[in-house]
């Protein structure tokens, strides 16, 4: 034995019990342990294989990304540039109407077909004459078309 009493005292473990979690450890029996221990590796494990899941499907996403760019980079940079170019072209034609319309120099609004006019006046006098109310403005509406 040696002089210093306080050393014969230690324990394997013991310098843990200072710890909060060391003192905890040190309170539980073997099975609990051992419980704890395989609960942690398997949640460590779960950890990485979603990570490991993650990594792979970025990995697949961007090839699948970089497959497009080649195959169809060229088709869409030229619809692109068509697509810019009528946009363009549609902006220009839309401000000479404006300017056109502002003017006066638009296009001209053109003027209901006469007979379906009198087709619809004819009518209409008709309808009223059955319910015995005057016609005498459709009357003289017919006559200015005629």
């Amino acid at each position: 034995m040696s002089d210093r009493k306080d050393l014969d005292f230690y324990k394997p473990g013991q310098f843990l019990a200072d710890d909060e979690q060391g003192r905890h450890l040190r309170d539980m029996d073997f099975h609990q342990q051992r419980k704890l221990r395989q609960n942690t590796y398997w949640e460590g494990q779960g950890r990485h294989q979603t990570t490991m899941m993650r990594l792979a499907t970025e990995y697949e996403e961007a090839r699948q990304q970089r497959e497009a760019r080649v195959e169809y980079g060229p088709k869409l940079l030229a619809l692109e540039y068509e697509k810019r170019r009528l946009d363009l072209a549609l902006d220009v034609e839309e401000k000479r109407q404006m300017l056109r319309a502002l003017q006066g120099r638009g296009p001209k609004k053109t003027q209901p077909n006469n007979d379906l006019v009198l087709q619809a006046l004819l009518a209409r006098r008709e309808q009223l004459e059955a319910d015995g109310i005057d016609t005498s403005a459709i009357d003289r509406e017919i006559e200015a078309r005629r």
